[in-house]
Order: C-alpha cells, then sequence, then structure tokens
C-alpha cells in the first residue's frame, strides 16, 4: 500500500451556532449547561423582561390611541364629504379633514409598527436553540446583565460532521488530480 498517507485531522460539527442576546437584560433563568442535548426550538435561557413588557404595554396603549383617532377622523371626513357635495361647506374644511384623515391613518401605521418591534424585544428575552445539538460552552451566569450582542451560549449538531485536515502542498496536488481519499 504505496498510496497510504496518514494525516492528523479534527472532526468538527458543520453547524455551529454562537447564540447572542439580541436585548439588553439581566439573566433571570439558565435552563441548559455544557453537554445538555437541545432540541430545536427548546428554551435554553430566559432573560428578565420587565422593561420589554412595559414598552409593549406602552405600545399596545398607544395603538388603541391612534385606532381611536383614526376613527374619529374618518366619522369626520365622511360628515365633510357628505356636506362638500350639498356645498355646505368650503373645500378648505373637506381638505382640512382629509389631512386628518390621512395624519391619524399614518399615526396608526407607526403605532402597529412600533408594536410589532416591541413584541419582537420582548421574543428577545427568551433564548431558544436555532435546531438541534450540544450546548458546547455556556458564556453567562444567572444575575449577569447582558447587553445586545453579549455571547450566552455556543452549540453545535453531531448530526452532520466533517473531518478538517491540513495537506502538505505536495500531497494537496496528488489529491486534486484523483478527487478522492479515504
Amino acid at each position: 500500500t504505496d498510496n497510504f498517507r496518514a494525516w492528523d485531522g479534527v472532526v468538527e460539527s458543520i453547524h455551529q451556532a454562537t447564540l447572542s442576546s439580541q436585548t439588553s437584560g439581566r439573566v433571570a433563568e439558565l435552563l441548559v449547561d455544557v453537554n445538555d442535548v437541545v432540541t430545536q426550538g427548546a428554551v435554553l435561557a430566559r432573560l428578565s423582561n420587565v422593561e420589554q413588557i412595559s414598552g409593549q404595554r406602552r405600545s399596545q396603549a398607544a395603538l388603541r390611541a391612534a385606532q381611536a383617532l383614526l376613527t374619529e377622523a374618518e366619522a369626520d371626513y365622511r360628515r365633510m364629504s357628505e356636506m362638500l357635495s350639498k356645498r355646505l361647506i368650503a373645500s378648505a374644511q373637506y381638505d382640512q379633514s382629509l389631512a386628518k384623515r390621512n395624519a391619524a391613518s399614518a399615526q396608526l401605521d407607526a403605532a402597529q409598527a412600533d408594536l410589532r418591534e416591541s413584541t419582537q424585544q420582548l421574543s428577545y428575552t427568551t433564548i431558544r436553540a436555532p435546531y438541534a445539538g450540544v450546548i458546547s460552552e455556556r458564556h453567562v451566569q444567572v444575575g449577569e446583565t447582558l447587553a445586545p450582542g453579549q455571547v450566552i451560549f455556543s452549540m453545535n449538531s453531531p448530526s452532520q460532521l466533517r473531518v478538517r485536515v491540513d495537506l502538505p502542498q505536495a500531497e494537496a496536488i496528488a489529491l486534486q488530480k484523483t478527487q478522492a481519499a479515504h
């Protein structure tokens, strides 16, 4: 077996992830530790969410206010439109009611966007596994305050592995010609 060569290599997971905080908060709960096997979507940690819940409630209140404002502006606009068709008001009054309706509609759109964002921020306080795998590192402790982007866990999936080998240049050229190695 003249063609036999041995090289040192490293077996590694194809899927590796570093899970980071996407919002600020204090680590309230760590549900897994190093070497724990987790399923996709499993809750790994929870951050305190008082600020995020308050933000969501403020957004919900602003949305209700914007909806009420639009309902009122819409009713006023319909009245003004009807009055204009009967020539009971000047077109300037109609234009003003149209502008108020459009502004109220824009305010409602903004309130809906704020609610979506605050709901997203709240969801960031629950850290979930992006895929089934194994926790390889835990970078935080319960009670620690996190900033956005701070690493919480590292994990990998042993279901798909690869071998990484550093080859001498001459060996690499020989393998390029055959395109196979066992």
